[in-house]
């Protein structure tokens, strides 16, 4: 059940909180952010949307999970135009930004590649030497383990089958009220 608090009225309307951000699951940066900008609540106002998108609040987060599916269409639809032009608008920096980064990524890996290989090299013995004590480990594990195993198995058949049925009639019935 949702917290009241959650649902903050002022006498000038709705309020949102960082407790409700929360329990929507708001990325945790971004409750802090909320709560560095706001404090634990804000009033719902021109101003402090304004606000919050200049401190980097994911607004479109917000609408998405804040919003009734009416007023997210709406503000989809609202959004669409500015959306278009920022695109439009940044994709000379983009398209520069990625050049560059493409660049310097090719020659990152230029540098790192002799670092690389004598890494690889020098590790191959101790991962050789690993994967072999692994296999005799869990060999070991298993052979260790095979009569408790065998025994859960025994005590626990007559339940599994009895699970088993009755989940194939639920699903069964369930099936026969509808697929997608």
């Amino acid at each position: 059940m949702e917290n009241r608090e959650d649902h903050k009225h002022t006498e000038d309307g709705p309020s949102i909180t960082a407790s409700r951000l929360e329990s929507l699951g708001a990325c945790s940066d971004q409750v802090v952010l909320f709560r560095k900008t706001f404090g634990e609540s804000a009033p719902l106002t021109l101003d402090n949307c304004k606000l919050a998108a200049g401190a980097d609040l994911v607004l479109g987060w917000a609408a998405q999970h804040l919003l009734t599916a009416p007023a997210w269409e709406a503000y989809e639809e609202a959004t669409a135009p500015a959306w278009k032009a920022y695109v439009e608008s940044t994709a000379p920096a983009r398209k520069a930004y990625v050049e560059a980064r493409t660049a310097a990524w090719k020659d990152y890996g230029d540098a790192t590649d002799t670092a690389w290989k004598a890494y690889k090299e020098a590790e191959a013995p101790a991962w050789k030497d690993y994967v072999e004590d692994l296999a005799t480990a869990r060999q070991a594990y298993g052979e260790a383990t095979a009569p408790a195993r065998q025994a859960y198995d025994e005590a626990t058949a007559p339940a599994r089958q009895a699970y088993d049925e009755a989940t194939a009639i639920a699903f069964l019935h369930a099936a026969q009220g509808g697929l997608k």
